[in-house]
């Protein structure tokens, strides 16, 4: 009989015949999908690990190579024995962007980054996210904050693959969503600013109360008209029935994102959590676990 190490990932053999493995196969689908879309072979390889997919038990780490046998490899078309799980089409799409466009071009047409940009910012500062670009290199997203750096470089695979992962947890599970009364009020990007405003004023050895005083009269300003604008309960009900309604999604989900997600915070760890418009934050990092 075949060894396993030897069948292609996505596929098994079942009594002799090759079949494609269900999980595996999807997998498959995605990768030469998300490489169409603009993704690299790094950021195509940080995606599967992030969502636990093991290549195979002797090598169970994707990489930029394991990526690219799978893009290379005719047999995904269905060839001789080999059931096929991608069209021709998918393949010889990928194979012209191999031969001759970048990648990298691609990334900065796709048209869902503004929408991600627009929500994304600095969970230690409150300021936005901007994103960079170098043709010779990844895509980076940094704070533009200056000194404000991260331990961790967030790029394009990371946050959409955050996103992507949360949004399937929620639609798993849309009690994720549940707010309780002292939920209801979350700070908005003003707030946030003015009270690290203040704490970045009260850390300075000879502080100007006068200052101070005005900055946190300002705070308290801005947080009493928020007040007025909590989020109500409802709006979490109408939003787990959303969820509720939908199938686990494999790409990311534009529309989805604008409609039920008000911000993306970015920690300098490289956690990553989402606030949903009624206040409902998630978080992630390899795994998901809902802030207390």
């Amino acid at each position: 009989m075949r060894k396993n190490r030897f069948i292609p990932f996505g596929y098994m053999l079942e009594k002799g015949d090759l079949k494609i493995k269900e999980n595996e196969g999807e997998w498959v689908k995605i990768i030469f999908n998300q490489y169409i879309k603009g993704f690299s072979y790094n950021e195509i390889a940080t995606i599967m690990n992030n969502s636990n997919i093991v290549y195979s038990d002797e090598a169970s780490i994707w990489n930029k190579n394991t990526v690219k046998r799978i893009l290379d490899n005719e047999i995904y078309m269905g060839e001789g024995v080999y059931p096929g799980i991608i069209s021709s089409d998918q393949y010889i799409q990928v194979k012209k962007i191999k031969e001759g466009k970048s990648p990298g071009a691609i990334q900065d047409s796709l048209p869902y980054l503004d929408s991600i940009r627009e929500k994304t910012i600095c969970y230690e500062c409150g300021n936005k996210y901007m994103r960079l670009h170098d043709r010779r290199r990844s895509e980076k997203w940094y704070c533009k904050t200056n000194g404000c750096k991260s331990e961790i470089i967030p790029t394009d695979a990371l946050i959409i693959s955050a996103v992507i992962a949360i949004t399937n947890a929620v639609i798993e599970s849309p009690s994720l969503l549940e707010i309780s009364d002292s939920e209801s009020y979350h700070p908005n990007l003003d707030i946030i600013k003015l009270a690290n405003e203040i704490n970045h004023e009260l850390d300075k050895k000879n502080f100007n109360y006068k200052q101070v005083k005005e900055i946190m009269l300002s705070c308290a300003s801005k947080r009493y008209e928020q007040c007025k604008e909590i989020t109500p309960k409802e709006v979490s009900r109408n939003l787990m029935m959303d969820f509720h309604n939908k199938t686990p999604i494999d790409e990311f989900d534009p529309n989805l994102f604008v409609d039920t997600v008000s911000r993306l915070l970015v920690e300098k760890t490289g956690r990553i959590h989402m606030q949903f418009i009624n206040g409902a934050t998630i978080s992630y990092k390899q795994e998901i676990r809902k802030e207390q």
